[in-house]
């Protein structure tokens, strides 16, 4: 695993366990930056939610058991997960 994978998860995983994390907040930021790099940051998370459609029933519990049903009818629901890099 890269480093710098490592590291930007070391941080996204600090941010969101921080109560004063703002969803909207950062969702409002990021849609100020450049419009490859909302493309991209869509692409992640279009992996997180394949990722999550992925987890076995008995590998999940109470804290993210939404957000693995969520995961599983995002991928039902959305025929094309393929966003080009242009």
């Amino acid at each position: 695993m890269s480093k710098d994978i490592e590291e930007t998860v070391r941080i996204m995983t600090d941010f969101v366990n921080n109560n004063s994390c703002s969803n909207n907040e950062f969702a409002e930021l990021m849609g100020r930056e450049h419009r490859t790099l909302q493309q991209n940051f869509t692409k992640l998370c279009i992996a997180w939610f394949v990722h999550l459609s992925k987890v076995k029933e008995g590998w999940y519990d109470l804290r993210n058991e939404a957000s693995v049903k969520l995961g599983k009818e995002f991928v039902k629901k959305i025929e094309n997960l393929y966003l080009p890099f242009i």
